[in-house]
């Protein structure tokens, strides 16, 4: 009974473990075109996308982000959820 109790739980996690993930943490920097960091709030629009040019978004989501001496962190995937194919072992951009 014992060595069944310790199985399971071992599956369980490696199952998680290929789950899409719920968030992904990204971090930034704005500049200015003049090389000086941003300030204040700024809405920024991330995309993901299956090709490196062109093409229309897979995923998309836009972050209301205030920005520290131009410093920025998001949590992608809190405001719109990743699909359950969009993590699929191929490439994103």
């Amino acid at each position: 009974m014992s060595r069944l109790a310790l199985l399971v739980p071992s599956l369980v996690a490696a199952s998680a473990l290929a789950q899409v993930p719920a968030h992904l943490g990204y971090q930034g920097r704005l500049l200015q075109a003049d090389g000086t960091p941003a300030t204040g709030v700024v809405d920024v629009t991330f995309a993901l996308y299956a090709g490196a040019s062109g093409g229309n978004p897979l995923w998309t989501e836009t972050g209301h982000l205030a920005l520290t001496d131009g410093f920025y962190a998001a949590a992608l995937g809190d405001g719109t959820p990743f699909g359950p194919t969009l993590f699929d072992g191929s490439e994103r951009y």
